[in-house]
């Protein structure tokens, strides 16, 4: 979803597929191949730059809050609703969504998402082809009016409980 990409939707599942197999994937006889080492895939779902922004891997964001305060960003055209100063998954009052910390994202522009959440083997893309405004992300906090994060956390919202196992009942 990011990095200049130029994917379908099917190429975009079946990548991040192969990241939630652990870089699995099987042949044309249905055997298994390792196509990605399980080191690089851990990478995929580790903080690269814990020290700038512990909420970002290998070109997807986690579910984590980034380590750097968010006075650090400012600077024309870069609000508070950036995802760089907030995260994917936390609203504009920097408080995460009800997720578990094993759920990435890769993202790209206007609202293309490949969603990951490893422990289900779960990938949801979104090949929308929205400015994913918010009311928390007008000018002159953000130039361009374009909420990255808010995005997320919608695609989050619209699905998240479906993909999750039910709560246990008390004991």
């Amino acid at each position: 979803a990011g990095g200049d990409n130029r994917l379908p939707c099917s190429a975009m599942l079946r990548l991040g597929q192969l990241f939630v197999n652990g870089g699995w994937w099987a042949d044309r006889d249905g055997a298994p191949v390792r196509l990605l080492s399980a080191a690089y895939v851990r990478e995929v779902f580790t903080p690269q730059y814990p020290e700038t922004n512990s909420a970002y891997g290998f070109l997807t964001w986690l579910n984590q809050h980034p380590s750097r305060p968010a006075d650090s960003y400012k600077r024309p055209g870069l609000g508070w609703c950036d995802i760089r100063v907030h995260g994917a998954w936390c609203d504009a009052g920097g408080s995460p969504v009800d997720a578990p910390p094993s759920l990435a994202l890769g993202m790209g522009w206007l609202a293309k998402y490949v969603l990951l959440l490893p422990e289900t083997r779960t990938v949801v893309v979104s090949i929308g082809q929205s400015w994913t405004r918010s009311a928390a992300c007008q000018p002159p906090q953000n130039v361009w009016n374009y909420d990255e994060a808010f995005g997320s956390r919608t695609l989050w919202r619209s699905v998240g409980s479906a993909l999750l196992p039910p709560p246990r009942a008390p004991p």
